[in-house]
């Protein structure tokens, strides 16, 4: 099947979180309810950008993100996926699947990383994203980051997987030191450090400010943005497909 083409039936179109969570943002309670359906982290102050201010998807990364939504939707594991995105004109380019992870969680491996960034496009950056699975209409985890923490022992646990005179070490000894697990999910935890500490990732790898979270069986998909010097703060873009390659609609 050529990349691009759409192999989804109609009833698994993928759709956008953006209409849904605008419709709420402003209300407190009707937010509050929506972040609990989802299973979504309450700590964090969720906003909407402006509805023209959006994020185009490219032919290659749009058949990716149907791979995942196909594949996600039939085994329920979670799944890491590197998107290849021209911060500038807000357009992803290509998109890669990682390792299958489990029910539960997934891994952008060091190595994933550094293999996607060493033949990414010109002009683009490292975006990172992941599927969430659901187990029923009372645990569905949507396309927010997800109310799930991570321990202490968890960060230490990670920390060790680097030695101790590097960079990435030094990154996790500083999440250590701000102790942001205990206030914020996993989901954004990772997201803010990839977005804004270079020694967390492998050198020289340049990150977006966006992020994705797919979840296959709603098939629903969610970009958001990490904007600059607000902890706790993520701003939901709306997403378009470009017709073609490089273009935006």
């Amino acid at each position: 099947v050529p990349r691009g083409v759409n192999t989804m039936s109609a009833s698994k179109q993928p759709h956008d979180i953006y209409p849904i969570l605008a419709k709420v943002a402003s209300d407190p309670i009707a937010c509050k309810e929506l972040l609990f359906d989802y299973n979504a982290d309450k700590t964090l102050h969720y906003k909407v950008s402006n509805p023209n201010d959006f994020v185009s998807i490219g032919p290659k990364a749009w058949s990716t993100f149907q791979e995942l939504i196909l594949n996600g939707d039939t085994d329920n594991r979670e799944r890491p996926f590197l998107v290849t995105l021209d911060d500038k004109i807000q357009h992803a380019v290509s998109a890669h699947i990682g390792d299958k992870g489990t029910q539960s969680e997934c891994e952008h491996t060091h190595e994933a990383i550094s293999e996607v960034h060493s033949r990414k496009e010109p002009g683009t950056s490292i975006s990172f994203g992941h599927t969430h699975p659901v187990f029923g209409a009372s645990s569905e985890y949507g396309a927010l980051p997800s109310k799930i923490f991570i321990t202490l022992d968890d960060v230490e646990h990670q920390q060790r997987q680097h030695d101790r005179n590097s960079p990435t070490w030094n990154a996790y000894q500083r999440m250590l030191d701000s102790e942001i697990y205990d206030r914020h999910s996993c989901d954004y935890v990772e997201s803010l450090y990839k977005s804004t500490e270079p020694d967390y990732l492998p050198n020289g790898v340049v990150p977006s400010r966006f992020h994705w979270i797919i979840t296959p069986r709603l098939a629903q998909i969610g970009v958001f943005e990490i904007p600059e010097n607000q902890v706790g703060v993520i701003v939901y873009h709306p997403w378009k497909v470009a017709p073609e390659e490089g273009a935006q609609v």
